[in-house]
């Protein structure tokens, strides 16, 4: 059988609500639901691009994500930049579905706007690619 990589992210959208120049999410994490879709098991690449709203800016490394819902300071990993080409390799509980079509996990995520961000809606993209879990394996030492 050849091996595919593949997951589904439900959420089209994170939704921070709106927070004040200065400060961050605190405890209101916002959530991405990752579904494992292919046949083996499966972490996730994640990076993301700055947000933009016109002519202003949030680094993308300003939101933090982490596999448990904590508070923003505690969140942690820092969204690597797209740009950079680089990416975060997520260890998500997501292995190899067996007697369902699909297994998901939960990655939570916080934001903290730097002082003098004018206020509005931002956009960028995050960016999620499946990748194997060589060591998921029934049988394997993880």
């Amino acid at each position: 059988m050849i091996t595919s990589t593949a997951l589904d992210v439900k959420e089209n959208t994170i939704a921070y609500g709106s927070i004040q120049a200065g400060t961050n999410s605190g405890a209101t994490t916002s959530t991405t639901t990752v579904t494992n879709i292919g046949n083996g098991p499966l972490n996730s690449d994640i990076n993301g691009e700055h947000m933009v709203k016109g002519g202003d800016q949030i680094r993308a490394d300003m939101q933090r994500l982490d596999l448990a819902s904590v508070t923003y300071l505690s969140l942690t990993y820092e969204l690597p930049v797209w740009a950079a080409s680089s990416s975060l390799n997520l260890d998500i509980d997501a292995p190899r579905p067996m007697s369902q079509a699909s297994t998901t996990d939960y990655v939570y995520w916080g934001i903290g706007i730097p002082n003098g961000t004018p206020s509005g809606d931002y956009y960028g993209q995050n960016n999620f690619i499946a990748d194997l879990d060589e060591t998921g394996w029934p049988g394997t030492a993880q």
